[in-house]
């Protein structure tokens, strides 16, 4: 009998000096002992069937936008669309890729919310009477290529597209059109069996109320929505939702949270909505979804954590040596009754950056590992 049962053995005495009752009291400890470790074991497998691990990254679209947006005539407008896209290749996402996707691989996440998953899209010359077609980066394409080379397996689930706009720049070469289509995205592993995670019924849906504003004479509608899936992992049925609430208007963002809370989570499996909220703890986003009762999974592990997931600086640079994240605005919520066994950020260190010194994103990103309520 090895040293172990041994040192189990002795807290658990004969109390009589006699053979036969020492002996019943051995094997009693035996069976107690047997009883104790095997029903342990048993029940750390029930509790990791239990488990779900999800995982939300705004991955940055490369550029906040913000010289077009701040155009005030034609030049101004060719010049912003200009400098951002520089700004754009500058970021080098297929570079920032690859740390993305070893957090990933290190977390090892059965679902994936993924927000700025951009589509860039070129002509030249230019002609702006014609959609441009020709793919630049296709953000999700670059990292699921990064994964699959690494031996990672995950593919997209659902995909819905959110705001598609277009402009004009200049270059050396002459003039150029570059469009840009934002996108979220869902993502989950593909080497479990259909017993550890199966994905049904998934879900896209535009909001109905969006940011709008007028720039240089056209109207401009910032189009956002949500995603989801259902997701049955190991026996356990819920609903994953992702979104990235509007970057503009308070107001249009707290009537997007509602729109969330009356439709994917309104139904009756338990839901985890995962994403950028824009919208900090004291905000009406973030207290309407609460109050529907929504636990925020970061501050139920952590109450007295900061959490900042928001946002490396200056914009479009992402170079900073020390992380500048100052707010929380990134959330993975979960109601029903979900423990959370862990949860920590990704992203957020500077060991983090990439070779050349770039953040991973401008954002930090979330890993959870949620226990399904014992029902």
């Amino acid at each position: 009998m090895n040293n172990k049962f041994d040192e189990l053995f002795t807290v658990l005495p004969s109390t009589k000096p006699n053979g036969r009752k020492s002996m019943e009291n051995h094997i009693e400890g035996f069976v107690l002992i047997a009883f104790l470790l095997f029903s342990g074991s048993a029940t750390a497998q029930q509790n990791h069937k239990r488990l779900a691990t999800v995982m939300t990254y705004n991955i940055y679209q490369g550029t906040e936008l913000e010289h077009v947006l701040a155009a005030t005539d034609l030049t101004s407008f060719v010049a912003g669309v200009s400098t951002d896209y520089a700004n754009v290749i500058a970021t080098s996402f297929p570079e920032r890729a690859q740390a993305i996707a070893a957090e990933i691989a290190q977390n090892q996440p059965d679902l994936v919310a993924l927000q700025e998953v951009a589509l860039w899209r070129t002509r030249v010359p230019s002609n702006p009477l014609l959609s441009a077609t020709d793919v630049a980066y296709d953000f999700l394409e670059i990292l699921l290529n990064v994964l699959n080379a690494a031996g990672q397996h995950y593919a997209a689930v659902i995909v819905r597209n959110n705001f598609d706009t277009q402009g004009t720049g200049f270059s050396p070469s002459g003039f150029f059109d570059v469009r840009l289509t934002d996108r979220t995205a869902i993502l989950a592993r593909t080497d479990l069996s259909d017993a550890d995670l199966r994905i049904s019924n998934p879900q896209r849906q535009d909001f109905e109320v969006n940011a709008e504003f007028d720039l240089l004479g056209k109207h401009i509608v910032v189009l956002g929505g949500w995603a989801s899936v259902d997701a049955k992992i190991r026996g356990k049925n819920f609903r994953f939702v992702t979104t990235h609430l509007d970057p503009v208007s308070p107001l249009v963002r707290t009537a997007q949270a509602y729109e969330l809370l009356q439709g994917p989570a309104a139904g009756p499996l338990p839901v985890v909505m995962a994403g950028d909220f824009n919208a900090v703890p004291d905000e009406p986003p973030y207290l309407a979804i609460v109050g529907a009762g929504f636990d925020d999974t970061w501050a139920a592990a952590h109450p007295l954590a900061p959490g900042y997931t928001c946002c490396q600086v200056p914009p479009d640079s992402i170079v900073n040596p020390v992380s500048a994240l100052s707010t929380r605005v990134d959330y993975i919520f979960a109601r029903s009754g979900f423990e959370v066994i862990d949860e920590h950020l990704i992203g957020d260190t500077p060991a983090d950056r990439t070779p050349s010194g770039l953040w991973p994103t401008d954002h930090a990103g979330i890993v959870a590992t949620l226990q399904y309520p014992n029902k």
